[in-house]
């Protein structure tokens, strides 16, 4: 009776080896159907996925707070990367050439998004809590047009190549105003407009000579410089009527 015991004990344990090795060599076979059992959980701090010949192409990892998703393409280029904080997060993608195309970048405080070429922001949009800006930039990196906007108004700034020829315009609770410029950076002509008036003003080329308008309330006034920028000549209505005043070279004045 002991030896039959024995026998069916050693036929036993023979047929679990058997079943065991059939189980994991199915699962080194690339030929053999997929197992219809399904894996509820899997637990890892990094899981990587890998292409036919073993390149990654996908890495999910966490890393204190941090979680980051990678997605490569079968070359094992970075195309997609996104990276998420307990303060906010961050989502890069990539062109052919392996540089940044655009990003997308977002925290407790203010939300980014900026278009890449060339591996340079080419236009760009910030949002924070009081306001945003919306910035397109020249082939060099430099601002070329900017729009900004916050609890106290906006400016739209349009600048040239150069960086110095611009024209802005700011506008506020208070009114508003337009400045022009010329290619060595000076103002050449300028408007402003409050809750009492406005003003015009046209400079030459020299920055020196120009004229002023000014106009409120209670009248107005045109002033004339030469080009040392000294006052030559003054129109001026007010109430009472009008007066022109001109000064001489030698500062004398005139009043009619």
């Amino acid at each position: 009776m002991k030896k039959n015991l024995e026998k069916a004990g050693y036929i036993v344990l023979g047929s679990l080896l058997t079943l065991f090795g059939y189980f994991f060599g199915t699962l080194r076979s690339e030929n053999v159907e997929a197992q219809s059992d399904i894996i509820d959980t899997v637990r890892c701090r990094q899981l990587e996925v890998v292409n036919a010949i073993g390149q990654t192409i996908i890495v999910l990892s966490v890393d204190e707070g941090v979680g980051y998703i990678g997605v490569a393409d079968k070359s094992g280029e970075p195309r997609v990367i996104l990276a998420a904080t307990i303060d906010g997060g961050l989502i890069t993608t990539f062109g052919n050439n392996g540089k940044v195309s655009a990003s997308l970048t977002a925290d407790s405080n203010e939300g980014i998004v900026a278009v890449h070429k060339n591996g340079k922001v080419a236009a760009s949009l910030a949002i924070d809590r009081d306001g945003g800006i919306v910035r397109v930039n020249n082939e060099n990196g430099d601002a070329g047009a900017t729009l900004d906007n916050d609890s106290y108004g906006g400016r739209v700034i349009v600048r040239e190549k150069n960086g110095k020829s611009s024209a802005a315009l700011d506008i506020d609770r208070d009114g508003g105003r337009v400045v022009v410029r010329d290619e060595d950076g000076e103002p050449g002509a300028a408007l402003a407009i409050a809750n009492r008036g406005g003003t015009i003003m046209v400079t030459g080329k020299d920055g020196k000579s120009g004229a002023i308008l000014g106009i409120g309330r209670d009248g107005g006034a045109l002033l004339v410089k030469d080009e040392d920028g000294e006052a030559r000549a003054a129109l001026g209505i007010d109430r009472d009527g009008g007066y022109v005043i001109t000064i001489d070279k030698y500062g004398d004045l005139k009043r009619r």
